[in-house]
């Protein structure tokens, strides 16, 4: 009886500890997310403010400004 009470409060306590952990994981993502907005939000407003027009993502911006690189470093 008591081997069946000792599995059982590990297991409790597991299952205890992987809610809490999960709960934690999720606030994190959370926070993080939220700042990640309000940083992007503001770096689009410093990019209005120094006249520079975004054109969609960051991804894409890289890869248009690396093309017109390569093209131009190929034309002379």
């Amino acid at each position: 009886m008591v081997i069946i009470q000792k599995y059982t409060c590990k297991w409790m306590a597991k299952c205890v500890y992987l809610k809490l952990l999960s709960a934690t994981t999720f606030i994190q993502y959370c926070y993080r997310q939220l700042h990640a907005k309000k940083e992007l939000q503001q770096l689009k407003q410093e990019a209005m403010k120094l006249s520079i027009k975004p054109i969609g993502d960051s991804k894409t911006n890289h890869l248009e400004e690396r093309g017109n690189d390569t093209i131009q470093g190929m034309k002379k």
